[in-house]
């Protein structure tokens, strides 16, 4: 059986994919926001996303029902993460050295090897292949789709993170993709700051298969739309939750 977390308040909303939609929201809030004020300096945003991440935390306790904050710290490892790849890797700004000695990995786990350890531990989740973890599965998943790249952003010509992609897709879908699900699967996340003229969000579609308590269903059917030109962030089209019989 599949376990999926829920904020009660909420419905049948999965809390950890929720958690994980807002804070990759705020990664896009603060991207605009270094582009349209040169004053903005690494501590600010830091500071910004530990508050988040500590009333995340602070949601995951209190809802998760004891095993829902061990849930939650993987998932914070993979938004620090991908939130450090972003801000080091995909803007060119003043703070970008500095944000590699004083990441928010080094901030929350005291490590910094995120580059490797990332897909370790999708490697080990793979391993165990429990179902208890499709939703973390499906929290790599996305976070790849996004663009997250590691140890594979000096070997352009690797296929490993489409095979990580690919290995994700078959434990949360059961099956193998298709040529729709493929669609999937081509980096997303490309968006240069420093061209204006060019920045835009593509498309991305998650599809995951779950269980909600028993019954057998649909996990995930979530679009993620993101705005291009107009200064507007981004639009979220969800409905996570859908379940059947």
């Amino acid at each position: 059986m599949i376990t999926s977390i829920y904020n009660e308040k909420e419905g049948k909303e999965s809390l950890l994919l929720r958690q994980f939609r807002d804070f990759y929201k705020e990664v896009i809030i603060q991207k605009e926001m270094i582009y349209d004020s040169s004053a903005r300096t690494g501590d600010d945003i830091r500071n910004r996303f530990a508050e988040i991440l500590k009333n995340q935390e602070f949601e995951a306790h209190e809802y998760g029902k004891g095993y829902g904050l061990s849930f939650y710290k993987e998932v914070k490892y993979v938004m620090t993460a991908l939130a450090d790849d972003v801000f080091i890797n995909d803007i060119a700004w003043r703070d970008s050295e500095d944000w590699k000695d004083d990441s928010l990995e080094v901030r929350f786990f005291n490590t910094n090897f995120a580059g490797d350890h990332f897909f370790d531990k999708i490697d080990v989740l793979l391993k165990n292949a429990d179902p208890v973890s499709a939703e973390i599965a499906a929290v790599y998943f996305l976070a790849l789709s996004l663009g997250f790249k590691g140890k594979y952003r000096k070997r352009p010509d690797s296929d490993d993170l489409r095979q990580y992609k690919e290995r994700l897709f078959r434990f949360i879908f059961h099956k193998n993709p298709d040529s729709e699900g493929e669609r999937l699967f081509p980096q997303t996340y490309q968006n240069n700051l420093t061209e204006a003229g060019n920045r835009r969000f593509s498309y991305l579609k998650l599809w995951a298969y779950g269980i909600a308590g028993s019954f057998l269903g649909l996990l995930i059917l979530s679009y993620i739309v993101w705005s291009s030109m107009t200064g507007d962030l981004m639009q979220i089209v969800d409905s996570i939750g859908k379940t059947m019989g």
